[in-house]
């Protein structure tokens, strides 16, 4: 994600598209219900969780987001990401892409 190139906002449009048309929360799900019983993959879950928003967290803050606002929208848009997977199963990949422009708005309005 380091090399898409452009602002904040386009880098985060892109982190959707990315996750969304290649299903990279198919097993984000799983991996937390290993990680309740598993001390090392709950090591890696919260490491990865850890970089998802320090990512995140930096575009929303280039959007000029502050405070407990700017925390807010970083873990709504990784706990989004994490679970989206589960709620858009039953619709088209197609459906899904459609839709970016809407769930990107919703995440990066003032």
């Amino acid at each position: 994600m380091n090399r898409i190139g452009g602002d904040a906002k386009k880098r985060l449009y892109a982190v959707l598209e990315k996750v969304t048309r290649e299903d990279l929360g198919r097993y984000d799900l799983a991996m937390r219900a290993w990680a309740a019983l598993e001390p090392a993959v709950a090591r890696v879950v919260t490491k990865v969780d850890a970089q998802r928003l320090s990512y995140v967290r930096v575009l929303f803050s280039e959007m000029s987001f502050r405070g407990q606002e700017l925390e807010l929208r970083a873990r709504a848009f990784v706990c989004y990401m994490a679970g989206e997977h589960v709620f858009y199963a039953r619709e088209s990949k197609e459906e899904q892409i459609r839709k970016l422009k809407q769930k990107h708005t919703f995440f990066t309005r003032p």
